[in-house]
């Protein structure tokens, strides 16, 4: 009789799409409300929430959301973040490096926020048609959201 070590790569982990949208937590944090089609992708069947502003981190931190799609200006007061997008990220990624994180903005590249884009796991440019964000979440869903990746992430 052969015995082998079994990892949880060798799990089945993955979620059928529909239901990893239903049951994914995402979060839009956005200054302006009517540009990310949140409201779309509820009627999609995904489970997303929509802020403005951030006015605590503490949700943020203990990775009540499975994925946040994040402005990079405009989000959060000087209190919490001078640098705005790149304070709250640089902030989440070292205390839940599992956090996945949707960079999102309009503004053109910035050499001075160079490290917002690459801390984040992805990204979408402002406007981004409800087509072009259902891709980037379900490519996330379907990669980040298994238990393999959080596993391996903390």
């Amino acid at each position: 009789m052969k015995f082998w070590k079994k990892s949880l790569s060798d799990l089945n982990s993955n979620l059928p799409l529909s239901a990893a949208r239903r049951l994914a937590k995402i979060l839009v944090i956005d200054d302006e409300e009517e540009v990310f089609p949140y409201k779309l992708l509820q009627k999609e069947g995904y489970n997303v929430s929509y802020i403005p502003r951030i006015e605590s981190l503490k949700d943020l931190e203990n990775g009540e959301y499975d994925i946040i799609v994040l402005d990079i200006y405009g989000i959060a007061p000087k209190d919490i973040s001078v640098t705005e997008g790149l304070g709250i990220i640089q902030h989440l990624k070292k205390y839940n490096p599992s956090q996945i994180i949707i960079a999102y903005s309009g503004v053109k590249y910035d050499p001075n926020q160079a490290e917002f884009w690459k801390l984040a796991d992805d990204y979408l440019g402002k406007p981004s048609p409800l087509i072009t964000c259902k891709q980037k979440i379900d490519d996330l869903l379907s990669n980040k959201f298994t238990i393999d990746y959080y596993w391996r992430s903390e």
